[in-house]
């Protein structure tokens, strides 16, 4: 089976997004990022575009921690 499109791994999604390797596989735990395409010992591969696609600029990828919401006294 020939699969069109470049694959890539964790690595490759924190370098596209600019994050860290840990908050691409935050990203990559959520119901709405695509299924990868397989799964290797070092770990799932997706299609660059069905990730990037993901990502478009309808669903915005956020940086940094999310915002802290202050605590009621």
């Amino acid at each position: 089976m020939v699969l069109p499109g470049r694959l890539v791994g964790l690595a490759e999604v924190a370098e596209l997004f600019g994050v860290s390797k840990r908050t691409a596989s935050r990203y990559a735990l959520r119901n709405d990022f695509p299924r990868p395409v397989a799964r290797l010992r070092a770990g799932p591969i997706w299609l660059e575009d069905d990730v990037r696609t993901w990502a478009a600029p309808e669903r915005p990828v956020r940086r940094g921690r999310p915002r802290s919401v202050p605590q009621r006294a």
